[in-house]
């Protein structure tokens, strides 16, 4: 024969890949939350440019989506203008121009010498050739009467003294300019300067002092040469000879130097820092009804070129700000909640409440936020989170989602204009969790949304009064009292998909399971009323025992409820609903493997009975882990006595007559395990007309530590801290349930009597 191979039982393990996934996919939705939670509280997301024409009538307020520094042009320009009329105008006094004067009279002078005499020119021809000549040389044009008054004159020393005391009195003692006007205009207002190119100027010049070549200079001559002229002669022609000379090779000794006021200009006006008008975050740039002027269009235009730039900055800052919060909410998780393990389901639970307000917050203020922000602020549903967070979480986790969101929706809201929405979102969303902390039906969330609008309404006032005590806006008070009732239409519907997307059995669904009016235990009371009775006693224990030790009392007591419902599939076969003799000897008839089988089998009636009244898994969970993998002592004690007293070769096999299991896998599982087994031992050994209180005490200490020694407790979380606190809950429960039968200690009694 060949050899057989015994392979030892394993548990189903999914393939690698599979595995893998698990491990991934709550990575996965982790970033997806993340992702649309910073796609909603981005405000870079609804940036758009802004399109306005100049001189439009605006229809509503145009709010500046961040800081921005815009070139005030009309100002600007001011300052420009500025500089364009006080800008130094540069005047060059050329020293040069005297001695050129001079040297052309000397040389008319010296013409007219040579003409005078040259005798191949005849007497009428010289002073033809004298005015030929004046018109080539100096440009000078004038009559043949004026030559000859010249070629009269030229060897007078008197008359050429009268030229150059002209000269002298123009150019050292005055000076010479084209454009006085100019002059005069900026020597009113003090910005010109007279520079020397050479040597310095004899005089310091002004308007007064200076004569205009073009407009001065013929009225000055004739007055001055009148005073001076004296040789004989018809005076007038002399004047008007001696004037139209000078006024023909007369220069200008005092000239504007466009170049150089030119640079200075420049260089003033390349000083010059642009103005620039800021706009705060927030800040209203154009009011509705107003028109766009030029500094609203550069603002537009300003804005509209920087907005990619501020969307790329805003989301990543934003991001990093949404990522340390993650980091919060997990570190938390982790350490204060490690029983919440990070999958997928659990990820989605923590993160639905946030996102469901975070939306409905963000369509408020894309719905209010341009014409009424605080309308969309005061309608934030933080009290959704607190609602949700601490019916399907816990108080602790609810704080810190509220925390949570609060803060994230003040970033999409604008967070520095937002704190007072985001303090008010934080006493709603307190107000909600203290008002379900202790819920027990689902109209209690009609009472908390009341209380929260009630809340709602004088937080409002208060922060409205400690922002501006002169005013108080009511009509905010009235949103308040709106938002609480807005919570309660979001909670009411939301509740039951939470709990049957996530399988989640809230607080409120354990008081209706435990309602007496249950389908499920209706038809257990009828059907196994001792089984029934069993179970409320057995609900009793647990249920003082959970909440001494932290535990949810309501699922312990849910669990107890249900724990035996499969006893109603042949429930005479249970002592406690054998009620007549025939009853009590139904198990004479059957073998004790038979009997064992039966027993055992109301842990699968049971499971059915939870899937087809569709029982939450975790009370279904009650059924098979009560008993755990407990012996069913009695009917093993009997086979191992009928094997005994038998010839048979069978051996008795322990592992026949235990239960399928689970061992308890919560605290409320082993607690109920406990409390089962000491109310079945309690209703059988305490039958006695009195119970002393230490029989009290040594059933319930035998009992845990049979089911400790068993180790049907080692795949819980129960301490011994615990175990010893269970006891004394099963200790005065049951002094209680037996209290008209307790016997007093002797020594109590004997202090009695001697008081008496």
């Amino acid at each position: 024969m060949g050899k057989t191979t015994h392979k030892s039982k394993q548990l189903y393990r999914p393939p690698l890949k599979t595995q893998q996934l698990y491990k991934i996919t709550p990575w996965i939705i982790a970033f997806v939350v993340y992702v649309i939670i910073v796609r909603i509280v981005s405000p870079s997301f609804y940036l758009k440019p802004i399109h306005f024409e100049p001189g439009e009538l605006v229809i509503r307020n145009i709010e500046m989506p961040f800081d921005v520094d815009v070139i005030d042009r009309e100002a600007t320009d001011k300052l420009i203008n500025e500089v364009e009329t006080k800008f130094i105008r540069y005047y060059d006094y050329d020293s040069d121009v005297a001695p050129r004067v001079q040297k052309k009279i000397t040389q008319i002078f010296s013409t007219a010498k040579e003409i005078i005499g040259n005798e191949s020119i005849s007497e009428d021809d010289k002073t033809k050739v004298f005015k030929k000549e004046l018109i080539e040389k100096f440009g000078v044009n004038i009559s043949e009467d004026e030559g000859q008054i010249f070629l009269d004159n030229c060897l007078n020393t008197e008359f050429k003294n009268i030229f150059l005391t002209t000269m002298n009195d123009l150019f050292v003692e005055r000076g010479i300019i084209s454009g006085k006007d100019f002059f005069m205009t900026f020597e009113k207002m003090n910005v010109l300067t007279v520079k020397p190119k050479k040597i310095n100027p004899p005089i310091k010049f002004t308007s007064s002092i200076l004569i205009d070549r073009e407009t001065e200079l013929r009225d000055f001559l004739e007055k001055s040469l009148w005073q001076i002229v004296k040789i004989e002669g018809d005076k007038n022609k002399i004047i008007q000879l001696i004037s139209r000379i000078f006024i023909n090779i007369m220069e200008p000794n005092v000239a504007l130097n466009i170049e150089e006021s030119s640079l200075d200009k420049k260089k003033k006006i390349g000083e010059i820092k642009p103005v620039f008008k800021h706009f705060n975050k927030g800040a209203i740039l154009i009011s509705k009804g107003e028109r766009i002027t030029p500094l609203h269009s550069h603002a537009i235009l300003t804005i509209n070129n920087k907005i990619l730039y501020f969307k790329a900055i805003m989301l990543i800052g934003i991001s990093i700000f949404v990522l340390i919060i993650f980091i919060m909410v997990a570190f938390y998780i982790h350490k204060f909640r490690p029983d919440l393990k990070f999958t997928t389901a659990n990820v989605t639970l923590v993160s639905l409440p946030i996102l469901l307000s975070l939306f409905v917050g963000r369509v408020l203020t894309l719905y209010f936020g341009e014409t009424n922000p605080e309308i969309a602020g005061f309608l934030f549903p933080a009290g959704v989170i607190g609602m949700l967070g601490v019916i399907l979480l816990d108080a602790r986790l609810a704080f810190l989602l509220v925390i949570w969101g609060t803060l994230l929706f003040g970033i999409s809201f604008n967070f520095s204009y937002a704190f007072r929405y985001v303090l008010y979102g934080m006493i709603g969303g307190f107000v909600a969790i203290g008002a379900l902390y202790t819920i027990k039906e689902r109209k209690d969330i009609i009472m908390a949304g009341l209380k929260l609008a009630l809340v709602n309404a004088v937080a409002i006032l208060v922060i409205d009064f400690v922002e501006d005590p002169s005013k108080l806006h009511i009509n905010y008070a009235a949103w308040g009292i709106v938002n609480g009732l807005v919570c309660i239409c979001i909670s009411i519907p939301a509740l039951p998909f939470f709990e049957n997307f996530f399988n989640i059995v809230t607080d409120i669904r354990l008081l209706e399971l435990t309602g007496i009016h249950q389908p499920l235990l209706t038809m257990f009371e009828e059907k196994s009323p001792g089984s029934y009775q069993h179970s409320l006693n057995v609900a009793k224990l647990a249920d003082a025992a959970s909440v001494a030790i932290g535990a949810r009392y309501l699922l312990a007591r849910a669990g107890a409820y249900y724990h035996d419902v499969g006893k109603m599939f042949k429930s005479k076969y249970f002592s406690e609903n054998q009620v007549t003799p025939d009853d009590k000897k139904l198990h004479s008839k059957l073998s004790p493997h038979m009997s064992t089988l039966i027993v055992k089998n109301h842990i699968k009636e049971g499971l059915e009975f939870a899937r087809k009244f569709k029982l939450p898994q975790i009370i279904a969970d009650f059924i098979p882990q009560h008993h755990g993998t407990s012996i069913i002592k009695y009917f093993y004690y009997e086979a191992r006595q009928n094997f005994e007293n038998s010839d048979s070769t069978d051996p008795v096999r322990e592992e026949d007559f235990r239960y399928p299991g689970p061992k308890p896998q919560s605290v409320e599982a082993a607690i109920v395990m406990l409390a089962d087994a000491v109310e079945a031992t309690a209703t059988a050994k305490l039958s006695k007309p009195v119970i002393n209180e230490d029989d009290l005490r040594l059933v319930v200490r035998d009992t845990i530590s049979e089911k400790f020694d068993d180790e049907q407790l080692d795949e819980c979380h129960l301490t011994l801290h615990d175990l010893h606190t269970i006891s004394e809950s099963f200790v005065n429960t049951l002094r209680s349930r037996y209290h008209h039968r307790i016997d007093y200690p002797q020594f109590e009694q004997k202090l009695t009597k001697e008081r008496e």
